[in-house]
């Protein structure tokens, strides 16, 4: 039987990458947001912060499922640091 690979840990440490790519990129091209009278930056702001606390907690989740099911612990112990990492930078 061949081992697995580390799916749960890997999404728990793909998940807080993504959201800090899309405030980095948000954040870089902040002209995006002037569409609809200056509404469309809003409806941006709330889709980053909602998507950081979603992508967070789940992230969470991930990772703690991949600490009690993976062989791999490293990896599951990574994902709470990057998880943390992205909650502290955001909110800080």
């Amino acid at each position: 039987m061949e081992p697995r690979a580390p799916a749960l840990a890997l999404a728990s440490i793909a998940l807080p990458i993504v959201m800090a790519a899309l405030w980095v990129f948000f954040d870089r091209h902040p002209h995006i947001g002037d569409g609809l009278n200056g509404y469309l930056g809003m409806f941006i702001a709330i889709f980053l912060y909602l998507g950081t606390l979603i992508s967070v907690v789940a992230g969470l989740f991930l990772s703690i499922a991949s600490l009690v099911r993976e062989r791999t612990k490293v990896l599951g112990v990574v994902g709470i640091i990057a998880n943390c990492i992205l909650l502290l930078k955001v909110h800080g």
